[in-house]
């Protein structure tokens, strides 16, 4: 086997250490023709090495770590971002409410959540709030979530329907918009999410087949 390339340093697996399963750590690791073939302790895999094998030395504050190329498909996701409403064309906050308030029209029945996501701050300016969506969906749970998936922008009803008040404390991970008062403004970040979603409806399945076809 011809190894063309030898990282020495601070290399990162996903083998764990003696005891433990996830990250562990060796001295070096060797590769053929893209693929890694080898990891273990430096000397081990300088033997490996041949007259045309490259060799990689890391810095003392550097390290490599595992890398995964993956394409994917959101399949149900997509199915339902057909349907709902998109805020992506909306430049400014006041284009976006305006799409928010004829959704809300649009929907006959005063129970039913009005879903979508594409808001963005660096378009809008400012971080929206439960007060914006009420001044144009009156008493509808909204649920929105931000162009990149990494928030969410709940309405004063879906956060009364998650529970949600100066009181919640928030998750580790997570973020939770709050007013001077310490009441939740209206948007929630990365783990804090799931304490509305939670909370929101899921599609049935045969609807989601539907949307799906």
């Amino acid at each position: 086997m011809k190894v063309d390339r030898i990282i020495e340093g601070a290399i990162a697996t996903l083998g764990g250490g003696e005891s433990e399963p996830g990250f562990g750590f060796v001295e070096a690791v060797a590769i053929a023709e893209g693929r890694v073939v080898a990891v273990g302790p430096a000397a081990e895999i300088r033997a490996v090495a041949g007259r045309t094998t490259r060799r990689t030395i890391l810095e003392p504050d550097e390290a490599a770590v595992p890398g995964l190329t993956d394409a994917h498909f959101h399949l149900a996701d997509t199915a339902l971002a057909a349907v709902r409403l998109d805020l992506t064309p909306a430049a400014t906050i006041e284009a976006g409410l305006a799409r928010i308030g004829a959704a809300h029209r649009a929907l006959t029945d005063p129970s039913a959540w009005l879903r979508g996501a594409g808001w963005d701050i660096r378009r809008w300016g400012r971080w929206p709030t439960a007060a914006d969506l009420g001044a144009v969906a009156p008493g509808r749970a909204v649920l929105l979530w931000s162009h990149d998936l990494h928030a969410i922008w709940a309405s004063a009803r879906a956060l009364e329907m998650a529970g949600l008040d100066r009181a919640t404390t928030e998750p580790p991970g997570g973020l939770i918009r709050r007013l001077e008062d310490g009441s939740p403004a209206g948007v929630l970040h990365e783990a804090a999410t799931a304490l509305v979603t939670r909370s929101a409806p899921d599609p049935r399945p045969e609807e989601l087949e539907r949307l799906i076809e």
